[in-house]
């Protein structure tokens, strides 16, 4: 039962700021679809209504106890495997890969999402039963095999951006659950070399991997995006020219020659950012990066002073997700890291990701407003 006395402890700066990110986030939505057949109308509806539905949502994963969520963490964690199983057996296929659920005509929220916030409720029950202050490679495997069947089957969609964001959050969670840098920055260097590897085999033996080409070819083209600047290099080199035009100050909102002759691809999913740099400049671009760390730090200070070990897991693993994202997201708009597909934490145009971060929203207002008893 909710006690309406929590809410002396609700971070209203947290929830001010996620709201306000929203609101640029439809702003440059409305921006970047201007151009689209049937305008820009539709698409900021449909973010609208993606925007109410997400506050609802957040309310609900924030009046309920999050000790609940963790006796119910085996629970998600089985769902969300299911739904990922479904994806792939009865999935609607979209642009080359199976992310979509659809019940008659009722689209589902995409069930790879729903995935990063019931991974985090199972995970931080995992890790806040261990009371360890030396970590074993073996304690540490059982820790990465709660993610691998949600990467496996995320991979087989093909989504390899979600899949990165899998092990970021992890690696966040395991890392202050009490699991030592070094072995972390070791199996990352272990991972990264195995991608590596993987890529090489198949660009020079014929190695079969679970990604289409085209994704291939964006993880590899980053490097050198002009050996083809009219195909594989197209969306980064239109990216870069976008950001650098946008200079200190920024064309401004509907102004921006890049977005509006429609130079950029996906530019009001995964390459929102462009946009944000086109025409908001270097001041606009750079604040939004500013204003989003200063959250991401509100956000750490809630789990410092979390009432117990499990409410810090939970919100160090949304801050992992959401810190992955936008780094993701933002480098490969500029050139420093591959293509992946990763939409912009609550500004780039999506209901499914736009309700999973509402929905993370309220588990971090949800810790910060229990970490301690009102006793008036």
């Amino acid at each position: 039962m909710f006690e309406r006395k929590l809410l002396r402890n609700l971070d209203l700066r947290i929830l001010v700021l996620a709201l306000l990110f929203t609101l640029v986030g439809v702003a440059v939505i409305n921006s970047a679809t201007a151009t689209f057949p049937g305008g820009s109308t539709p698409y900021v509806h449909r973010q609208l209504l993606a925007s109410v539905i997400g506050v609802v949502v957040m309310v609900v994963f924030a009046v309920i106890d999050y000790s609940d969520f963790q006796r119910w963490a085996k629970l998600f964690y089985v769902g969300h495997l299911i739904l990922l199983a479904a994806v792939l057996l009865v999935g609607t296929e979209t642009r080359g890969a199976t992310r979509w659920l659809q019940v008659g005509i009722l689209p589902i929220p995409q069930p790879s999402e729903l995935a990063k916030i019931s991974l985090i409720i199972a995970l931080a029950a995992f890790l806040s039963q261990r009371e360890k202050t030396q970590w074993d490679w073996f304690d540490i495997t059982k820790g990465f095999l709660y993610i691998i069947p949600s990467v496996v089957l995320v991979l087989l969609q093909p989504d390899l951006g979600t899949s990165i964001i899998f092990f970021a959050l992890a690696v966040g969670m395991m890392y202050v659950a009490g699991v030592g840098g070094g072995r972390l920055l070791a199996l990352g260097a272990l991972g990264f070399g195995a991608l590596s590897a993987a890529l090489y085999a198949h660009l020079n033996m014929g190695l079969k991997i679970p990604l289409h080409e085209h994704q291939v070819q964006r993880l590899t083209s980053f490097l050198q995006p002009d050996v083809d600047p009219l195909g594989t290099g197209y969306q980064l080199i239109q990216s870069v020219i976008a950001i650098g035009s946008g200079r200190l100050w920024g064309k401004g909102l509907f102004a921006g020659t890049q977005n509006l002759l429609r130079f950029i691809p996906d530019k009001h999913t995964d390459f929102i950012y462009s946009v944000v740099g086109e025409e908001l400049g270097f001041v606009g671009a750079s604040l939004l990066v500013i204003v989003f760390v200063f959250f991401m730090w509100m956000c750490l200070s809630i789990a410092m002073r979390a009432r117990d070990r499990y409410g810090a897991l939970l919100v160090i693993g949304v801050v992992s997700m959401w810190a992955s994202t936008f780094f993701i997201n933002a480098g490969m708009t500029v050139g420093i890291m591959p293509v992946t597909g990763l939409p912009l934490p609550f500004i780039s145009y999506g209901g499914s990701a736009l309700i999973t971060n509402f929905a993370a929203l309220g588990l971090v207002l949800n810790v910060g407003m229990r970490r301690q008893k009102i006793l008036f």
